[in-house]
């Protein structure tokens, strides 16, 4: 029976199943929606039983097709959401409280309040203070949802994040385990000894009974339930990300214009944590000496912030609108703080606006489409201030937007390449799960030069300027 590997792919629309050959050729691809509730500005969840059981159904599908094709399913990967929190009975499974979605700030306040000083937190966990982690959101958990709190009195309860309890979920050992790389989004991992850290649990009120047991990305985590397939695999959906065309590149940016967008570019075997972005942790194996970082820029408001403006501006974020949009000579400046400020300034004590009263609406959405290119500029520009780079890979669901595109080209003076390929997440974490195809992705990608654009450089110093003197 000829070889393949099964990605499951959570991400926060969408739960996805996908087959892949030896060669890295998609087989087999199925998907089932799954409901985003933004409660408010700050309160953003997920039905965790919700996401368990459409995974769990494509699953399923992809198991039943891999028969009916008298197909080998060689080993299975998961790629989660990063930071999304939840709880659960580790006896039962049954969840205990929403998933808190990684877009979730609710608990800002004491995150910034318990992590000072923020240099001292980042220098352990390679992160800055931010709701968005996993941190807050568990202590929150702990003591606002009465069924957690009795569940911990009567040694039960589990906490973490969305990989452990979807780990839980689908294996038939029902193992109590996490992944390094969700582990390290959390605030309360140590990049340093690779496990969580006493200090940061202390400081938090976590007790680290709760927690699943830290593993590698790499890593034999148990059997799928239903089959006898192994999971060999676990990671976050960006880092997964940047395997899809295989081992990532040390010349290259990585970009991802998603719900949020994230720029990666490569690190090495030690974490750096003298910068203003994040340090994360891309690859570990049970080999303790093999451990790969990237250095990480991060933007809460791409997608989020279209969803901003449409649900608090009304306006239309549909394909057409966004390409017309990016035609208009006068975008009106937007703060994009949706979600708050990430890196590299850490902020969530401002609220999203355009600086201009009025404009058109293609004005306005000229100036939330442009902010996002500038905030993903900024920390393009963190990153090569610590050396050169030269190619941007672009993927995400913004990034069909030739316009924005090209955009980034011109800012960056840097090529920007998109491929055609669209499953970079999915096929990463099933490279990573055991696929190791040496074959190349499709070079029939879209590329796009640089030429040098006065205007929108002056546009992307204003910005800047607005945001430094905030």
């Amino acid at each position: 029976m000829p070889p393949c590997y099964l990605a499951l792919d959570q991400g926060t629309h969408a739960s996805r199943a996908l087959l892949f050959d030896a060669d890295g050729g998609c087989l087999f691809h199925t998907e089932r929606p799954v409901t985003l509730q933004r409660l408010d500005d700050h309160r953003v969840q997920q039905d965790g039983d919700e996401l368990l059981t459409t995974l769990s159904a494509c699953l399923d599908e992809a198991a039943d097709f891999s028969r009916r094709r008298k197909l080998q399913i060689a080993a299975a990967g998961l790629a989660t959401q990063r930071s999304t929190t939840l709880a659960w009975d580790r006896v039962t499974g049954r969840t205990l409280s929403p998933a808190l979605s990684w877009q979730d700030t609710r608990a800002a306040g004491e995150v910034f309040e318990l992590c000072r000083p923020a240099e001292a937190v980042h220098k352990i966990t390679g992160l800055y203070p931010s709701a968005h982690f996993a941190a807050g959101k568990i202590r929150w958990l702990l003591q606002q949802v009465p069924a957690v709190r009795r569940a911990l009195r009567q040694s039960r309860l589990a906490l973490g994040p969305l990989s452990a309890y979807l780990i839980h979920g689908l294996l038939e050992q029902q193992p109590l385990q996490i992944d390094d790389a969700n582990a390290a989004r959390t605030l309360l991992y140590n990049l340093h000894n690779r496990d969580w850290d006493d200090g940061l649990l202390g400081k938090f009120g976590i007790p680290r009974d709760v927690l699943p047991a830290c593993r590698p990305v790499e890593h034999r985590y148990g059997t799928l339930t239903g089959t006898n397939v192994a999971l060999t695999a676990v990671s976050g959906d960006q880092n997964a990300a940047l395997y899809g065309a295989g081992q990532p590149r040390d010349d290259t940016l990585y970009v991802n214009l998603g719900s949020g967008a994230f720029v990666l570019g490569l690190l090495g075997t030690r974490p750096l944590t003298t910068s203003r972005l994040l340090n994360t942790l891309i690859y570990s194996a049970d080999d303790q000496a093999v451990c790969h970082y990237a250095m990480e820029g991060s933007v809460n408001g791409a997608g989020s912030a279209l969803e901003w403006a449409r649900e608090h501006a009304g306006l239309d974020t549909g394909t057409p609108a966004l390409e017309a949009a990016l035609n208009c000579a006068t975008p009106a400046l937007f703060i994009n703080a949706v979600g708050g400020l990430g890196s590299p300034w850490w902020r969530a004590d401002l609220a999203p606006h355009w600086m201009e009263p009025g404009g058109s609406e293609q004005e306005r959405l000229a100036g939330v489409l442009e902010s996002v290119l500038f905030l993903v500029q900024a920390n393009i520009d963190q990153l090569c201030a610590m050396r050169p780079f030269k190619h941007i890979q672009v993927s995400g669901g913004l990034a069909h937007l030739d316009g924005l595109c090209q955009r980034l080209a011109d800012l960056s003076d840097l090529p920007v390449q998109r491929s055609r390929e669209t499953e970079s997440t999915a096929r990463g974490i099933a490279w990573l799960a055991g696929g190791r195809w040496t074959v190349p992705m499709a070079t029939d990608a879209d590329r796009f030069a640089p030429r040098y654009d006065a205007v929108l450089q002056a546009r992307y110093a204003r910005f800047i300027d607005v945001l430094e003197h905030a």
